[in-house]
């Protein structure tokens, strides 16, 4: 069976090398049943990430024979990177591809086997997840961001077929069809959204994404206020994109997919949907790009818990609450004045170094 596994990483030499002997440490190269190749896609680095990523895989096919590449590409962006892997790099005869970023600790051995076995075992999933923990989880601190971070890590865990673009196994046959638009940031929301909505055609099928709770991977948290509130108008900004392209395509939707819609479209005019997005932003004079139902996501998190759970968090709820006003604010603002090229900078994972170990007495 071929395997693909594929890191997309962009300014990782503080850590890539953590993550590649996080990764090493896989049972799945010690089976025989694998047949695996490891391409690494840096995307626009500055640093040593390339040489550091070339020398460690080197090292590691003299014990034990794979397939790699490294590739340098000068192109910024992980949903460029993402599309070249699949498309570009990619040999094409995988049966399925393992998706990763190069600033994780993969905890268990059996992990990638796992999220292989389990998309062996349903036959309809299309995709299969790990757990993602922040470090801080590993962590015994008493200050308040640490506190409220792990606090609505737990609410988000309590949602269905959650899809974490830090790392993710998808069957080849499916990933294959998707080609991400460049407009659209946040990648993960929009291959679940297509995996799980039949291209936005059907509700959303919770089964076609396979939750494995009992294996994990490491990310460093955004614990200061100023992280924090950045990578929230991030994610904003993203999901904001992503509906207005729902906005954009819905008339061509009662008569294709949306996974089509794209593909002809780009293959027309590969500025598409740059060009819709600007006649989205100056119809009507439009002022307010943010999502519908913003602000009741913390609420509807909520109430999903149980009465103790609610009680608990209802007051960090509510603070947050508070802080995503602003966070709309600003978000908003930028994708008014087209200010989002710049909404992804640079981010360092210093501290995974020493969390290269089993993952004990989390709570899913």
């Amino acid at each position: 069976m071929k395997i693909l596994i594929g890191m997309l990483v962009y300014n990782e030499e503080e850590v890539i090398s953590q993550t590649l002997s996080s990764l090493y440490k896989q049972d799945i190269f010690t089976n025989n049943e694998y047949e695996v190749e490891i391409i690494i896609v840096a995307n626009g680095c500055w640093d040593d990430t390339v040489k550091i990523a070339n020398k460690s895989l080197a090292n590691f096919t003299l014990k034990t024979p794979i397939e790699y590449k490294v590739i340098d590409k000068q192109e910024p962006g992980k949903v460029a990177a993402w599309n070249d892997l699949v498309h570009k790099y990619s040999n094409g005869n995988e049966k399925y591809i393992i998706f990763m970023d190069g600033d994780i600790v993969i905890q268990e051995s059996d992990n990638l086997s796992t999220l292989v076995k389990s998309l062996e075992v349903k036959t309809d999933a299309l995709i299969s997840t790990d757990q993602p923990i922040k470090d801080i989880e590993l962590q015994k601190s008493n200050s308040l961001s640490s506190k409220l971070s792990c606090s609505f890590s737990g609410i988000t865990r309590k949602g269905s077929s959650q899809l974490c673009g830090q790392l993710y196994c998808a069957r080849a046959s499916f990933i294959k069809e998707i080609y991400i638009p460049p407009e659209i940031l946040i990648d993960d929301t929009y291959i679940k959204f297509m995996a799980c909505t039949k291209g936005l055609t059907q509700p959303v099928d919770h089964s076609k994404i396979v939750n494995n709770l009992y294996i994990s991977h490491v990310f460093e948290a955004y614990t200061g206020l100023k992280d924090y509130f950045n990578n929230q108008v991030r994610q904003t900004v993203g999901f904001s994109l992503w509906r207005i392209f729902k906005e954009i395509i819905n008339d061509d939707l009662k008569h294709s997919n949306a996974i089509e819609i794209v593909n002809n479209n780009r293959l027309r005019d590969p500025d598409w949907l740059q060009k819709e997005m600007y006649k989205y932003f100056t119809k009507n004079n439009k002022k307010w790009f943010i999502y519908k139902g913003a602000l009741r996501v913390r609420f509807d998190r909520l109430s999903r818990l149980s009465l103790t759970g609610k009680l608990k968090m209802f007051f960090p709820s509510i603070a947050a609450w508070l802080i995503d006003l602003a966070v709309y604010t600003i978000a908003n603002r930028k994708i008014k004045n087209k200010h989002i090229q710049d909404l992804w900078p640079d981010t360092k994972s210093k501290k995974l170094g020493a969390l290269n170990r089993p993952l004990t007495n989390i709570q899913n």
